[in-house]
């Protein structure tokens, strides 16, 4: 495993890496709005993390035809998403700058993301940040979302390294839930909705600020791992 020495560092996308979350409550409050709903924004923004047909489960009221107003809410979520999300979502201060300093320390990066692949690398893409990641997993390529630990599994399996020398970086319980069940170090980031007494529940090695925090933490993490 070429790797394995060094150590990997997979980060969430979303309220991590971007600043996301005013957006995504837009888009699914645009698509509740389309089929006559309307949803609390402290109920969406608890849901954020996971896929959308999971989010809306939780949002969507027991109406009538309950699936199929699900199933034409996440159509014209994601309708909204791709013509808006280049427009709205920003990287974090001094994310693009942090993660070049740690490829320049020889760390493979990678992405670990609940949303559909595409729309990931085009943001990342669009953000000028796509090259500087080794991988990039979306929750849709592996049987179960965050807070199994499949996805980052599937990440680690691809960069060569095992998982207990990842550290996985995120903003929300899931993503910490879903490193230690990988065996992974986790750093919890608070840029989303989520406490720091939320996220200290969740046991991570680390709670941080921002991602721009890791550099002086990077060698410490990986270092006896």
């Amino acid at each position: 495993m070429a790797n394995q020495d060094r150590g990997a560092f997979l980060f969430d996308l979303d309220c991590t890496l971007v600043d996301s979350a005013n957006f995504i409550c837009d888009s699914v409050n645009y698509a509740l709005r389309r089929n006559g709903l309307a949803a609390d924004r402290r109920r969406v923004l608890s849901t954020l993390g996971l896929p959308l047909e999971q989010i809306l489960k939780r949002v969507v009221p027991m109406v009538e035809e309950r699936e199929q107003v699900i199933d034409r809410c996440a159509v014209d979520y994601r309708e909204y998403y791709s013509a808006n999300h280049l427009g709205r979502i920003r990287l974090f201060p001094r994310v693009a700058e942090t993660l070049r300093n740690l490829r320049r320390m020889g760390f493979p990066l990678g992405v670990i993301s609940a949303k559909p692949k595409q729309p990931v690398e085009e943001l990342l893409r669009h953000l000028r940040v796509l090259t500087l990641f080794s991988v990039v997993v979306s929750g849709y390529e592996v049987a179960r979302p965050k807070p199994s630990p499949d996805i980052i599994l599937e990440a680690a399996k691809r960069l060569s390294v095992h998982p207990e020398r990842c550290v996985v970086v995120g903003d929300s319980p899931r993503d910490i839930e879903a490193g230690r069940a990988a065996g992974a170090k986790t750093v919890a980031i608070l840029t989303g909705p989520f406490s720091r007494s939320a996220l200290k529940r969740t046991s991570p090695d680390f709670i941080l600020d921002d991602v721009s925090s890791l550099l002086s933490l990077a060698l410490q993490l990986t270092r006896g791992i």
